[in-house]
């Protein structure tokens, strides 16, 4: 969150009585481009979950085949 503050991708939305931050929002601009990915950014992250997704089924199952002990 650090990051987006220092970027200037976030605005006060809401203020305490002591006219401190209390609340954060990313910038309309920003999260329309954030929500909406482009077509290659969504095949990378797709290709890394079905990639790992097989690699966490696979533990899963090599664990569930060991013997139980009682």
């Amino acid at each position: 969150m650090k990051r987006f503050e220092l970027r200037g991708f976030t605005e006060v939305s809401a203020l305490t009585s002591s006219n401190n931050p209390k609340e954060l929002k990313i910038k309309e601009e920003i999260s329309e481009h954030l929500l909406d990915l482009p077509e290659n950014a969504m095949n990378i992250i797709t290709e890394n979950i079905d990639k790992n997704h097989f690699e966490y089924t696979a533990k899963i199952r090599a664990e569930e085949t060991n013997d139980l002990p009682f």
